[in-house]
């Protein structure tokens, strides 16, 4: 699930297109059984902690959910430092970036809010019915704790549409690497 101007995403069941890997894949051990939950050690903004997982969040990782969810409390943080650009400066955005067992998974601006033309940044009180909004960031409260009272994302499609994501069902792991955007055939 690959996102580019240019180039289409693929799903590949059985296995992967080793082709297609423009890094190495990083495994994550899945916690639990139900969902594709891996640990979540940090959630940084500006390549800057956002201190929200200090005491342990869980990640699941789900293709069946099309934005990035995550406890109100967890978002409220996160807007608080995105609000006030304006959409047509969505490249001074800073990236929003997930640590996963050691390894520190980018997204730029780009990838984490949906845009059209204007003049709006999404703030998180909603604008007024009359104030059109051109961007938006991909996100959604969901407030729920696993077992072990630790918060839950969900990183859905707009994680992994920067990412070759594999679920290995018998390992029970998901492996994360960077695309060869070079290999995707144009549409």
């Amino acid at each position: 699930m690959i996102r580019s101007n240019e180039k289409v995403s693929e799903l590949i069941l059985g296995g992967f297109d080793h082709d297609d890997l423009d890094s190495r894949i990083t495994w994550s051990s899945v916690k639990g059984d139900g969902y594709w939950s891996v640990e979540l050690q940090d959630v940084l903004l500006g390549g800057q902690s956002l201190n929200l997982c200090h005491d342990g969040c869980i990640a699941i990782i789900d293709s069946g959910t099309s934005t990035l969810t995550a406890p109100t409390p967890h978002l409220q943080g996160v807007m608080e430092k995105i609000q006030g650009y304006e959409c047509k400066d969505i490249d001074q955005v800073p990236a929003l970036s997930f640590k996963i067992e050691g390894k520190v998974y980018d997204l730029k601006p780009e990838d984490y809010i949906a845009t059209s033309d204007g003049k709006y940044m999404y703030t998180y009180e909603h604008p007024p019915v009359d104030q059109i909004v051109d961007c938006a960031p991909q996100f959604m409260a969901f407030d729920a704790k696993d077992e072990a009272g630790r918060p839950i994302w969900i990183l859905g499609d707009t994680f992994m549409s920067s990412l070759i994501t594999i679920f290995d069902v018998e390992a029970k792991r998901v492996g994360f690497a960077e695309p060869n955007l070079a290999d995707f055939e144009t549409e």
